[in-house]
C-alpha cells in the first residue's frame, strides 16, 4: 500500500500515463497513434487558443453554405444556356423515387420545384432560408458544373473569405 492508504498504479499503467502527458498514445495493439494537435502544442510548450463557442463548429457550416449558394448561382446562370442542366436533375429525380435513398418529402419538393415555373425553382436554390439550405443539402444538381468550374467556385469563396 502507498502511504496515502491507496493501491500502487501497475508498472505499465504508469508508463501508458507518462506517456498520454507528453502527448504519445499506444493503441492496444502497441502501435503509435498519430499525435493530436493538443499533444504537439504540448510538446513545443505551447497552449493552444480556446475559440469562442460555437466557432468551430460555425464556420465550417458557412463556408459550405457560402460554397453551396455559389454553387448553384452558376447553376441558374447555365440553365439560361443550357436545358440538359434542368433534364439531368429531373433525370436524377426520377432515380431517387426508383431507389429512395433519400427522405421522400426531399425528392417530392424537388420535383414539384424542378415541374413548377422556373421563378420559384431559382427562389428555391438561391433562397437564404433554413428549409432551402436543407434543400440545397440534397440538390438534384450535383455534378451539373465541371469540376474545374465548380473548384473555381471553391477558390473563390474561400478568397472572399479571407478578405478583411
Amino acid at each position: 500500500m502507498c502511504p496515502a492508504g491507496t493501491r500502487p498504479i501497475p508498472r505499465a499503467a504508469a508508463r501508458t500515463i507518462a506517456m498520454a502527458d507528453r502527448g504519445i498514445a499506444r493503441t492496444v495493439a502497441g502501435q503509435r497513434r498519430r499525435p493530436t494537435p493538443e499533444s504537439r502544442s504540448a510538446e513545443r510548450g505551447l497552449a493552444l487558443q480556446p475559440l469562442v463557442s460555437g466557432e468551430a463548429e460555425r464556420l465550417p457550416a458557412r463556408r459550405r453554405e457560402e460554397r453551396s449558394l455559389a454553387y448553384h448561382r452558376a447553376i441558374v446562370r447555365a440553365m439560361d444556356e443550357d436545358e440538359a442542366i434542368l433534364v439531368r436533375a429531373r433525370a436524377k429525380i426520377r432515380a431517387w423515387e426508383a431507389r429512395a435513398p433519400m427522405s421522400a418529402s426531399y425528392v417530392a419538393a424537388w420535383r414539384a420545384a424542378l415541374d413548377g415555373p422556373r421563378a420559384a425553382l431559382v427562389t428555391l436554390m438561391l433562397d437564404p432560408s433554413e428549409y432551402a439550405r436543407a434543400m440545397r443539402q440534397t440538390t438534384p444538381f450535383a455534378g451539373s458544373l465541371s469540376p474545374r468550374e465548380r473548384w473555381r467556385i471553391f477558390r473563390e469563396v474561400g478568397a472572399a473569405e479571407r478578405e478583411p
